[in-house]
């Protein structure tokens, strides 16, 4: 089988992870020939011998609207010159629409709603995230062309198929899970007791991660003595690390808050490693990586009492009020002050890791059932 493996939309974030992961699988999978085009962020992060493997390689710019379409004209080239049996959208839409049968991977929750609440300032009347923009539309009907789709969850299986008015049969979970790097790095070490709280988390509005300067302050009311911090992942020369930045500055936490950048997927564990705790203040999720890295890292996760982080962590996790500034406070402070409490986190996280979450080549095995299927239809 021949597969053509496109990366063009992913940037950032748990998408990164997961397209590495499947990417190194496909140029060393024996019974494939691959080839591939990604992103310059994708890119970047893949091996020398692995770039090799692919029988064709491409590295689009995406980073203005005229590299945007010569991209997508790119893809269509590679196309035309490697005759693949099936084009396997690692996470889209993909903006393009291939000749061969495509498999779209999703994970773009806001799809999958018109609009979530999301609260700029503490007492503030409830603002709104829309996604029933015109570009929203365009998504749709980029994704409506795919022949097959993958998805994380049986909860975004229902959802996406309603949405896309498509049948269920035409959706496989794949399922998510920690990466390569996760499976290999030691973390049996204990916690700093610094109070450092890690937030890995990629920028998106729905990731709500102005809320963060509000937390602090309201944990630094409560405990003045405390020395603690909040580690973020967004790039220290974006616009939203400049909010956050100003709002801190004016709260006066502007020493509990800071950004080690955009790292490497490879560097995340050793972030993990030095946390105390994890905080995902997220408003909505199709499925997010961070919380499998929680449970294989052995660090409590304190993360949005919403229904999707409920149905992913059960009882591994402790379930905060994520428009509450005050109770997402008082969770990060029980985790932060009980030790025992913390390691009966770890412990339900461990046990929730092992018999709720695939492995990396379980995962693959699921893609690889779906590319063949899709191929052979």
């Amino acid at each position: 089988m021949r597969v053509l493996a496109e990366g063009l939309s992913i940037r950032a974030g748990g998408g990164i992870q997961v397209a590495l992961d499947v990417l190194r699988r496909l140029a060393n999978d024996r019974s494939v020939r691959a080839a591939a085009i990604c992103s310059h962020e994708l890119s970047t992060q893949l091996s020398g011998d692995i770039i090799a493997s692919f029988e064709d390689f491409v590295e689009a710019d995406i980073s203005s609207p005229l590299q945007f379409a010569r991209a997508r004209f790119r893809a269509h080239q590679l196309e035309r010159r490697f005759e693949p049996d099936v084009v396997y959208t690692i996470f889209g839409p993909s903006y393009w629409v291939p000749t061969a049968p495509q498999v779209t991977g999703f994970g773009r929750p806001s799809l999958l709603e018109w609009r979530i609440a999301k609260r700029l300032l503490p007492g503030a009347i409830d603002s709104y995230i829309d996604y029933s923009s015109w570009k929203d539309v365009v998504r749709r009907w980029f994704l409506k062309k795919s022949r097959g789709y993958l998805v994380e969850s049986e909860a975004v299986l229902i959802k996406l198929a309603h949405c896309l008015d498509v049948p269920t049969e035409r959706i496989t979970v794949m399922g998510n899970t920690f990466g390569n790097s996760f499976e290999r790095y030691d973390f049996r070490s204990r916690r700093s007791g610094n109070s450092n709280v890690l937030v890995p988390a990629a920028y998106y509005p729905h990731k709500n991660l102005e809320i963060i300067p509000f937390v602090a302050a309201a944990m630094a009311r409560e405990h003045p003595t405390r020395n603690f911090c909040f580690t973020l992942t967004i790039p220290n020369t974006s616009a939203p690390w400049a909010g956050i930045v100003e709002a801190a500055r004016a709260a006066n936490v502007s020493k509990h808050v800071r950004t080690v950048g955009a790292i490497p997927c490879s560097d995340m564990p050793a972030l993990y490693a030095r946390a105390d705790c994890v905080f995902l203040p997220t408003l909505l999720e199709c499925f997010t990586a961070v919380y499998p890295e929680a449970f294989k890292s052995g660090r409590p996760l304190v993360t949005s009492r919403r229904d999707f982080a409920q149905s992913l962590c059960d009882d591994a996790a402790v379930y905060c009020d994520p428009l509450d500034p005050e109770d997402c406070a008082r969770k990060i402070e029980d985790v932060l002050d009980d030790e025992k409490w913390a390691q009966t986190l770890v412990s339900r996280g461990a046990s929730r890791l092992s018999t709720h979450y695939v492995t990396p080549s379980e995962r693959y095995s699921r893609i690889r059932t779906a590319l063949d299927y899709i191929a052979a239809h």
